[in-house]
């Protein structure tokens, strides 16, 4: 159980870690909302690079930085999650009805403002959905890189199969599938 607990940690953390930093790439790598074309193109390729290394290659390069345990686990994942709910974030305020971005910008309001009072309202539902989302896929995600010595009940599981414990990797394989089905 203790594995269990510090995967859902990892898991866990990585997701509010991830979407707090994600949050302002949405806005500058989204085209009606980004201060200018220079600044979204560097949002949008910094996201396609997180996007493009996996995670289990973004936990054993971690791994070898900072050693086995938890913490190269919770970065590994939170690079994906900034990059998963960066790019599915400004997907969505880009589909945003314009109407009252431009009602607002027509008062007068500042970026900023108009962010708050005109976007935020729009894409709040579907971004928890989406967080929701990408914490479920940080589970899943956080056994695999378990598996590189990244923490949690993926370390459990390389053990396991080293030993050829295949009793063992059914009930952990089982209690995996029930946590996620969980959430």
């Amino acid at each position: 159980w203790p594995k269990i607990l510090e995967t859902m940690q990892i898991a866990y953390v990585a997701s509010i870690v991830g979407a707090l930093i994600a949050l302002p790439l949405i806005f500058l790598a989204s085209r009606n909302t980004s201060t200018d074309p220079v600044t979204m193109w560097i949002s949008r390729t910094l996201l396609t690079v997180l996007r493009s290394v996996p995670d289990l290659l973004w936990a054993a390069l971690f791994v070898a930085i900072l050693g086995l345990g938890s913490l190269p686990g919770v970065v590994a994942l939170t690079f994906f999650s900034i990059g998963v709910l960066a790019k599915l974030g400004s997907e969505t305020v880009e589909s945003i009805d314009p109407g009252p971005l431009e009602a607002l910008r027509a008062t007068g309001a500042g970026r900023n403002r108009t962010i708050l009072f005109a976007v935020v309202p729009q894409v709040a539902a579907t971004m928890v959905s989406y967080m929701l989302y990408v914490f479920e896929i940080n589970v899943r995600a956080s056994v695999v890189i378990g598996l590189v010595g990244a923490g949690g009940i993926g370390q459990l599981l390389n053990t396991y199969l080293s030993f050829r414990d295949y009793t063992g990797v059914g009930a952990l394989i089982a209690v995996i599938f029930v946590i996620v089905l969980i959430i």
